[in-house]
């Protein structure tokens, strides 16, 4: 079953095309404060290579990656995504 319909998938994939897209993905360079970043290793949605694009933007970017976990961190892997939060924003 498709998480999304296809006309969504079409509407988030155009988000990083065309003329501004590149202000979009500029925009995360700016971003100063110490950021976290989820992923699960097994997305389909948003394969986990494109977790890299916001670790090479962001400069103070910190990734965690879960094992086994789709799209849904925070639902697939609630334990783990909130101790990892909980200690991110506790430093």
């Amino acid at each position: 079953r498709m998480m999304y319909s296809r006309e969504t998938q079409k509407a988030m994939a155009a988000a990083f095309r065309g003329p501004d897209a590149t202000a979009r993905i500029a925009h995360l360079g700016s971003i100063t404060v110490p950021t976290l970043v989820t992923w699960g290793r097994d997305d389909r949605v948003t394969p986990v290579d494109m977790a890299l694009l916001p670790m090479r933007l962001i400069p103070n970017a910190e990734l965690h990656i879960f094992p086994n976990c789709g799209h849904w961190a925070m639902i697939e892997r609630k334990q783990e995504f909130e101790s990892v939060t909980l200690a991110f924003l506790q430093r």
